[in-house]
Protein backbone atom coordinates (compact mmCIF):
# COMPACT_ATOMS: atom_id res chain seq x y z
CA UNK A 1 0.00 0.00 0.00
CA UNK A 2 1.22 3.50 -0.76
CA UNK A 3 1.31 6.38 1.70
CA UNK A 4 -2.01 7.60 0.20
CA UNK A 5 -3.77 4.34 1.19
CA UNK A 6 -4.26 3.17 -2.42
CA UNK A 7 -2.63 0.51 -4.54
CA UNK A 8 -0.09 1.88 -7.09
CA UNK A 9 -1.39 2.07 -10.64
CA UNK A 10 -0.32 -0.67 -13.00
CA UNK A 11 1.86 -0.02 -16.02
CA UNK A 12 -1.01 -0.54 -18.44
CA UNK A 13 -3.23 1.83 -16.47
CA UNK A 14 -0.55 4.53 -16.64
CA UNK A 15 -0.18 3.99 -20.39
CA UNK A 16 -3.96 4.25 -20.85
CA UNK A 17 -4.06 7.45 -18.79
CA UNK A 18 -1.19 8.87 -20.80
CA UNK A 19 -3.00 8.15 -24.05
CA UNK A 20 -6.12 9.79 -22.68
CA UNK A 21 -4.17 12.85 -21.57
CA UNK A 22 -2.58 13.18 -24.99
CA UNK A 23 -6.03 13.03 -26.53
CA UNK A 24 -7.21 15.72 -24.11
CA UNK A 25 -4.24 17.86 -24.98
CA UNK A 26 -5.06 17.51 -28.64
CA UNK A 27 -8.64 18.49 -27.94
CA UNK A 28 -7.42 21.48 -25.96
CA UNK A 29 -5.25 22.54 -28.87
CA UNK A 30 -8.23 22.65 -31.19
CA UNK A 31 -10.67 24.08 -28.66
CA UNK A 32 -13.81 22.65 -27.10
CA UNK A 33 -16.38 20.97 -29.28
CA UNK A 34 -18.92 23.61 -30.29
CA UNK A 35 -22.02 22.57 -32.27
CA UNK A 36 -21.91 23.88 -35.84
CA UNK A 37 -18.59 25.60 -35.20
CA UNK A 38 -17.87 27.56 -38.41
CA UNK A 39 -14.20 26.61 -38.54
CA UNK A 40 -14.05 26.20 -42.31
CA UNK A 41 -15.79 29.53 -42.90
CA UNK A 42 -13.55 31.20 -40.33
CA UNK A 43 -10.47 29.82 -42.05
CA UNK A 44 -11.83 30.96 -45.41
CA UNK A 45 -12.41 34.45 -44.02
CA UNK A 46 -8.82 34.69 -42.79
CA UNK A 47 -7.56 33.62 -46.21
CA UNK A 48 -9.80 36.19 -47.90
CA UNK A 49 -8.46 38.91 -45.63
CA UNK A 50 -4.89 37.91 -46.50
CA UNK A 51 -5.81 38.22 -50.19
CA UNK A 52 -7.28 41.63 -49.52
CA UNK A 53 -4.12 42.79 -47.79
CA UNK A 54 -2.04 41.68 -50.75
CA UNK A 55 -4.35 43.48 -53.18
CA UNK A 56 -4.25 46.71 -51.17
CA UNK A 57 -0.47 46.59 -50.73
CA UNK A 58 0.01 45.93 -54.46
CA UNK A 59 -2.27 48.82 -55.36
CA UNK A 60 -0.49 51.20 -53.04
CA UNK A 61 2.84 50.28 -54.61
CA UNK A 62 1.43 50.59 -58.13
CA UNK A 63 0.25 54.13 -57.33
CA UNK A 64 3.79 55.06 -56.31
CA UNK A 65 2.70 55.76 -52.74
CA UNK A 66 4.98 53.28 -51.02
CA UNK A 67 4.42 52.38 -47.37
CA UNK A 68 4.53 54.58 -44.31
CA UNK A 69 7.50 54.01 -42.02
CA UNK A 70 5.09 52.63 -39.41
CA UNK A 71 3.74 50.00 -41.80
CA UNK A 72 6.53 47.56 -40.96
CA UNK A 73 4.63 44.60 -42.42
CA UNK A 74 3.89 46.44 -45.70
CA UNK A 75 0.15 45.82 -45.49
CA UNK A 76 -0.93 49.14 -47.00
CA UNK A 77 -3.41 49.39 -44.10
CA UNK A 78 -1.28 51.65 -41.89
CA UNK A 79 -1.43 55.36 -42.58
CA UNK A 80 0.37 58.46 -41.41
CA UNK A 81 1.26 59.98 -38.06
CA UNK A 82 -0.81 62.98 -39.07
CA UNK A 83 -2.60 64.45 -42.09
CA UNK A 84 -5.36 66.94 -42.98
CA UNK A 85 -7.99 64.18 -42.79
CA UNK A 86 -6.93 63.01 -39.32
CA UNK A 87 -9.90 63.50 -37.00
CA UNK A 88 -8.76 62.02 -33.68
CA UNK A 89 -5.90 60.47 -31.76
CA UNK A 90 -5.00 56.87 -32.62
CA UNK A 91 -2.63 54.26 -31.25
CA UNK A 92 -0.16 52.73 -33.70
CA UNK A 93 0.01 49.35 -31.93
CA UNK A 94 -3.78 49.03 -32.16
CA UNK A 95 -3.78 49.80 -35.87
CA UNK A 96 -1.07 47.22 -36.59
CA UNK A 97 -2.78 44.65 -34.36
CA UNK A 98 -5.93 45.03 -36.48
CA UNK A 99 -4.13 44.00 -39.68
CA UNK A 100 -3.68 40.30 -38.83
CA UNK A 101 -5.75 38.10 -41.20
CA UNK A 102 -7.27 36.12 -38.35
CA UNK A 103 -9.38 39.12 -37.39
CA UNK A 104 -11.69 38.03 -40.20
CA UNK A 105 -12.04 34.63 -38.56
CA UNK A 106 -12.78 36.30 -35.22
CA UNK A 107 -15.56 38.32 -36.89
CA UNK A 108 -17.02 35.08 -38.28
CA UNK A 109 -17.19 33.67 -34.74
CA UNK A 110 -18.78 36.87 -33.42
CA UNK A 111 -21.39 36.87 -36.17
CA UNK A 112 -22.18 33.21 -35.53
CA UNK A 113 -22.47 33.93 -31.81
CA UNK A 114 -24.92 36.70 -32.69
CA UNK A 115 -27.09 34.16 -34.50
CA UNK A 116 -26.25 35.30 -38.02
CA UNK A 117 -26.59 32.55 -40.62
CA UNK A 118 -25.37 32.22 -44.22
CA UNK A 119 -27.54 34.26 -46.56
CA UNK A 120 -28.55 36.85 -43.94
CA UNK A 121 -28.35 40.61 -44.42
CA UNK A 122 -26.12 42.57 -42.03
CA UNK A 123 -25.36 46.27 -41.72
CA UNK A 124 -21.96 47.77 -40.96
CA UNK A 125 -20.68 51.20 -40.02
CA UNK A 126 -17.09 51.49 -41.25
CA UNK A 127 -14.50 53.98 -40.06
CA UNK A 128 -11.34 55.16 -41.75
CA UNK A 129 -9.61 54.68 -38.41
CA UNK A 130 -9.41 50.88 -38.71
CA UNK A 131 -9.13 49.79 -42.35
CA UNK A 132 -7.85 46.41 -41.17
CA UNK A 133 -11.09 45.75 -39.28
CA UNK A 134 -13.19 47.03 -42.19
CA UNK A 135 -11.41 44.46 -44.34
CA UNK A 136 -11.99 41.78 -41.70
CA UNK A 137 -15.73 42.46 -41.79
CA UNK A 138 -15.91 42.31 -45.59
CA UNK A 139 -13.96 39.04 -45.63
CA UNK A 140 -16.14 37.52 -42.90
CA UNK A 141 -19.30 38.57 -44.70
CA UNK A 142 -18.11 37.01 -47.94
CA UNK A 143 -17.12 33.75 -46.27
CA UNK A 144 -20.57 33.52 -44.63
CA UNK A 145 -22.38 34.43 -47.87
CA UNK A 146 -23.90 37.47 -46.20
CA UNK A 147 -25.37 40.52 -47.84
CA UNK A 148 -23.30 43.35 -46.34
CA UNK A 149 -24.73 46.87 -46.29
CA UNK A 150 -21.98 49.28 -45.25
CA UNK A 151 -21.69 53.03 -44.77
CA UNK A 152 -18.28 54.63 -44.29
CA UNK A 153 -17.10 57.53 -42.16
CA UNK A 154 -14.03 58.50 -44.16
CA UNK A 155 -11.81 60.63 -41.90
CA UNK A 156 -9.50 58.67 -39.64
CA UNK A 157 -7.41 58.75 -36.49
CA UNK A 158 -3.61 58.64 -36.57
CA UNK A 159 -2.16 55.67 -38.43
CA UNK A 160 -5.54 54.71 -39.91
CA UNK A 161 -6.58 55.27 -43.52
CA UNK A 162 -5.64 58.94 -43.16
CA UNK A 163 -3.60 59.34 -46.35
CA UNK A 164 -5.71 61.71 -48.50
CA UNK A 165 -4.49 59.87 -51.61
CA UNK A 166 -5.41 56.44 -50.23
CA UNK A 167 -8.44 56.59 -47.95
CA UNK A 168 -10.60 53.64 -46.92
CA UNK A 169 -12.79 54.31 -49.96
CA UNK A 170 -9.75 53.91 -52.23
CA UNK A 171 -8.92 50.63 -50.48
CA UNK A 172 -12.53 49.54 -50.83
CA UNK A 173 -12.38 50.21 -54.57
CA UNK A 174 -9.34 47.91 -54.79
CA UNK A 175 -11.26 45.19 -52.96
CA UNK A 176 -14.33 45.62 -55.17
CA UNK A 177 -12.23 45.20 -58.30
CA UNK A 178 -10.65 42.09 -56.78
CA UNK A 179 -14.09 40.62 -56.07
CA UNK A 180 -13.52 40.79 -52.32
CA UNK A 181 -16.06 43.43 -51.31
CA UNK A 182 -19.19 45.33 -52.26
CA UNK A 183 -19.30 49.10 -52.52
CA UNK A 184 -20.53 51.06 -49.49
CA UNK A 185 -24.01 52.55 -49.76
CA UNK A 186 -22.78 56.05 -48.94
CA UNK A 187 -20.09 57.90 -47.03
CA UNK A 188 -19.75 60.79 -44.61
CA UNK A 189 -16.92 63.01 -43.47
CA UNK A 190 -16.89 61.33 -40.06
CA UNK A 191 -15.29 63.02 -37.07
CA UNK A 192 -17.24 65.32 -34.75
CA UNK A 193 -20.99 65.24 -35.44
CA UNK A 194 -20.19 63.03 -38.45
CA UNK A 195 -19.49 66.31 -40.27
CA UNK A 196 -15.71 66.59 -39.92
CA UNK A 197 -15.98 69.49 -37.48
CA UNK A 198 -12.69 68.52 -35.86
CA UNK A 199 -10.68 68.22 -39.09
CA UNK A 200 -7.75 70.57 -39.76
CA UNK A 201 -8.24 73.32 -42.37
CA UNK A 202 -8.71 71.84 -45.81
CA UNK A 203 -9.40 68.38 -44.44
CA UNK A 204 -13.13 68.38 -45.14
CA UNK A 205 -12.51 69.27 -48.79
CA UNK A 206 -10.05 66.38 -49.13
CA UNK A 207 -12.56 63.93 -47.68
CA UNK A 208 -15.27 65.18 -50.02
CA UNK A 209 -12.84 64.69 -52.89
CA UNK A 210 -12.27 61.09 -51.83
CA UNK A 211 -16.04 60.49 -51.68
CA UNK A 212 -16.48 62.05 -55.13
CA UNK A 213 -13.63 59.90 -56.43
CA UNK A 214 -15.46 56.83 -55.17
CA UNK A 215 -18.71 57.94 -56.76
CA UNK A 216 -20.67 57.52 -53.53
CA UNK A 217 -23.53 59.62 -52.13
CA UNK A 218 -22.38 62.05 -49.44
CA UNK A 219 -24.21 62.08 -46.12
CA UNK A 220 -24.07 65.75 -45.19
CA UNK A 221 -26.63 66.30 -42.45
CA UNK A 222 -26.71 69.47 -40.31
CA UNK A 223 -26.81 67.54 -37.01
CA UNK A 224 -25.62 64.19 -35.69
CA UNK A 225 -29.20 63.05 -35.12
CA UNK A 226 -30.11 63.76 -38.74
CA UNK A 227 -27.00 61.97 -39.95
CA UNK A 228 -28.02 58.92 -37.92
CA UNK A 229 -31.55 59.06 -39.35
CA UNK A 230 -30.12 59.26 -42.86
CA UNK A 231 -28.01 56.18 -42.22
CA UNK A 232 -30.92 54.20 -40.81
CA UNK A 233 -33.00 55.12 -43.86
CA UNK A 234 -30.20 54.00 -46.19
CA UNK A 235 -29.90 50.64 -44.41
CA UNK A 236 -33.66 50.08 -44.49
CA UNK A 237 -33.91 51.02 -48.15
CA UNK A 238 -31.04 48.76 -49.18
CA UNK A 239 -32.39 45.87 -47.10
CA UNK A 240 -35.60 46.11 -49.17
CA UNK A 241 -37.77 44.46 -46.56
CA UNK A 242 -35.26 41.82 -45.51
CA UNK A 243 -34.51 41.77 -41.76
CA UNK A 244 -31.09 43.01 -40.72
CA UNK A 245 -29.57 40.20 -38.67
CA UNK A 246 -26.81 42.23 -37.01
CA UNK A 247 -25.08 45.61 -37.01
CA UNK A 248 -21.28 45.77 -36.95
CA UNK A 249 -19.56 48.93 -35.75
CA UNK A 250 -15.91 49.47 -36.64
CA UNK A 251 -13.96 52.12 -34.75
CA UNK A 252 -15.41 55.03 -32.83
CA UNK A 253 -17.41 56.97 -35.40
CA UNK A 254 -19.97 59.16 -33.64
CA UNK A 255 -22.62 58.32 -36.22
CA UNK A 256 -22.38 54.68 -35.15
CA UNK A 257 -21.80 54.91 -31.39
CA UNK A 258 -23.35 58.30 -30.70
CA UNK A 259 -22.07 61.51 -29.19
CA UNK A 260 -21.99 60.30 -25.57
CA UNK A 261 -18.73 59.17 -23.99
CA UNK A 262 -20.15 56.09 -22.28
CA UNK A 263 -20.72 53.89 -25.37
CA UNK A 264 -17.08 54.29 -26.31
CA UNK A 265 -16.16 52.73 -22.97
CA UNK A 266 -18.53 49.78 -23.42
CA UNK A 267 -16.93 46.39 -23.79
CA UNK A 268 -16.31 45.56 -27.42
CA UNK A 269 -17.57 42.40 -29.02
CA UNK A 270 -21.17 41.22 -29.09
CA UNK A 271 -23.41 43.71 -27.27
CA UNK A 272 -27.06 43.42 -26.32
CA UNK A 273 -27.26 46.87 -24.71
CA UNK A 274 -25.44 50.20 -24.58
CA UNK A 275 -25.16 52.75 -21.78
CA UNK A 276 -27.97 55.35 -21.81
CA UNK A 277 -27.51 58.33 -24.10
CA UNK A 278 -29.88 61.30 -24.71
CA UNK A 279 -31.92 60.90 -27.91
CA UNK A 280 -30.27 63.72 -29.91
CA UNK A 281 -26.84 62.16 -29.30
CA UNK A 282 -27.64 58.51 -29.95
CA UNK A 283 -25.90 56.63 -32.73
CA UNK A 284 -26.92 53.93 -35.18
CA UNK A 285 -25.97 51.24 -32.65
CA UNK A 286 -28.54 52.58 -30.17
CA UNK A 287 -31.31 52.29 -32.74
CA UNK A 288 -30.40 48.73 -33.68
CA UNK A 289 -30.12 47.65 -30.03
CA UNK A 290 -33.53 49.20 -29.30
CA UNK A 291 -34.96 47.14 -32.17
CA UNK A 292 -33.51 43.92 -30.79
CA UNK A 293 -30.82 43.65 -33.46
CA UNK A 294 -27.49 42.28 -32.12
CA UNK A 295 -24.62 44.77 -32.26
CA UNK A 296 -20.98 43.78 -32.71
CA UNK A 297 -18.55 46.56 -31.82
CA UNK A 298 -14.94 46.36 -32.99
CA UNK A 299 -13.26 49.16 -31.08
CA UNK A 300 -11.21 48.08 -28.05
CA UNK A 301 -8.68 46.19 -30.14
CA UNK A 302 -6.40 44.97 -27.37
CA UNK A 303 -9.30 43.55 -25.35
CA UNK A 304 -10.72 41.79 -28.40
CA UNK A 305 -7.32 40.46 -29.44
CA UNK A 306 -6.73 38.93 -26.01
CA UNK A 307 -10.19 37.36 -25.92
CA UNK A 308 -9.78 35.80 -29.35
CA UNK A 309 -6.16 34.72 -28.98
CA UNK A 310 -4.93 37.15 -31.63
CA UNK A 311 -1.40 38.51 -31.78
CA UNK A 312 -0.85 42.03 -30.48
CA UNK A 313 1.20 44.29 -32.75
CA UNK A 314 2.63 41.30 -34.64
CA UNK A 315 5.89 41.55 -36.57
CA UNK A 316 5.95 39.86 -39.04
CA UNK A 317 2.30 39.53 -39.97
CA UNK A 318 0.95 36.09 -38.93
CA UNK A 319 -0.19 33.77 -41.69
CA UNK A 320 -3.95 33.05 -41.84
CA UNK A 321 -4.96 30.62 -39.10
CA UNK A 322 -1.74 31.10 -37.10
CA UNK A 323 -3.06 33.02 -34.13
CA UNK A 324 -6.82 32.53 -33.89
CA UNK A 325 -7.82 30.57 -30.80
CA UNK A 326 -11.29 29.06 -30.48
CA UNK A 327 -13.26 30.01 -27.40
CA UNK A 328 -12.25 28.28 -24.20
CA UNK A 329 -9.60 28.58 -21.47
CA UNK A 330 -6.26 28.95 -23.18
CA UNK A 331 -4.36 27.64 -20.14
CA UNK A 332 -5.89 24.19 -20.56
CA UNK A 333 -3.62 23.50 -23.53
CA UNK A 334 -0.25 23.69 -21.76
CA UNK A 335 -1.69 22.00 -18.66
CA UNK A 336 -3.03 19.13 -20.74
CA UNK A 337 0.30 18.74 -22.47
CA UNK A 338 2.20 18.78 -19.17
CA UNK A 339 -0.14 16.14 -17.76
CA UNK A 340 0.35 13.98 -20.83
CA UNK A 341 4.10 14.28 -20.63
CA UNK A 342 4.13 13.45 -16.91
CA UNK A 343 2.00 10.35 -17.38
CA UNK A 344 4.00 9.15 -20.36
CA UNK A 345 7.22 9.60 -18.39
CA UNK A 346 5.74 7.72 -15.44
CA UNK A 347 4.60 4.89 -17.68
CA UNK A 348 8.03 4.62 -19.28
CA UNK A 349 9.75 4.49 -15.88
CA UNK A 350 7.41 1.82 -14.59
CA UNK A 351 7.70 -0.18 -17.82
CA UNK A 352 11.48 -0.11 -17.45
CA UNK A 353 11.33 -1.24 -13.82
CA UNK A 354 9.24 -4.38 -14.48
Amino acid sequence: MSGWGKRPLSTWTLIALAAGAIGAAGAGASGPVVPDRPSSRADAAASLMARGIRAIATSRTARGLGFSAADVNHTGLIGLAGSPITSSVGVLAAKRTATAPDWAAAVVHLLTEAGVRPGDTVAAGFSGSFPGLNLAVTAAAQSLDLRLLSIAAVSASNWGANDPAFTWLDMEEVLVRAGLAERSLAASLGGAADAGLDLPPGGAALVRSAIDRAGLPLIAAPTLAESVRARMALYAGAAAGEPIAAFINVGGAQANLGGCDEPFLATSGLLSKLPPCPAPRRGVAHHFVASGVPVISLLNVRDLAIRHGLSIDPIPLPRPGASLMPSGPRTLRPLSLLLAMALVFGAVLRWGST
